[in-house]
């Protein structure tokens, strides 16, 4: 489908980092959907939650001007259509979550490989080698620690 190949090329041009807070936040999202009759976090209101906190929308609402009427109408109005996309997008997010936690899955794989190589000088740190400031934790650590 066209919106998850776009999905798809989005995700993995990101920064390792972001790639792996958006895995660690859907796993997260996969939890709670476990639970969905008991606490009625359907996609939907997961994303109305997520996307306005994962975006830093809440940061921008200081930048709307508030001398004119019309400019702030027109800012506000603009504040509300990007929210909405980015609800969209993080509901499409959730509701394939297995799909997009699977692709963060092979993309990392690829940059954990790439980062076992021996750096050169200039290169990035080895972010994979425990005990560094870079070291994260493996998906299925992430997932464990959260069923517990």
């Amino acid at each position: 489908n066209y919106a998850m190949n776009q999905l798809r090329s989005a995700i993995i041009s990101l920064p390792f980092y972001n790639r792996q807070l958006i895995q660690t936040i859907l796993i997260m999202a996969s939890h709670i959907q476990d639970h969905v009759d008991h606490n009625k976090m359907c996609p939907e209101a997961l994303a109305t939650v997520f996307a306005p906190v994962c975006t830093g929308f809440e940061s921008t609402l200081g930048n709307i001007p508030k001398k004119k009427k019309m400019m702030m109408m027109r800012t506000i109005e603009r504040h509300i259509k990007t929210n909405k996309h980015w609800t969209e997008i993080w509901k499409l997010m959730i509701e394939q979550r297995d799909l997009v936690i699977s692709i963060l899955d092979q993309q990392n794989y690829v940059d954990t490989s790439y980062h076992h190589q021996t750096t050169e000088k200039g290169s990035r740190p080895q972010i994979t080698k425990k005990g560094s400031l870079f070291h994260l934790p493996k998906t299925h650590t992430i997932r464990r620690i959260l069923s517990t």
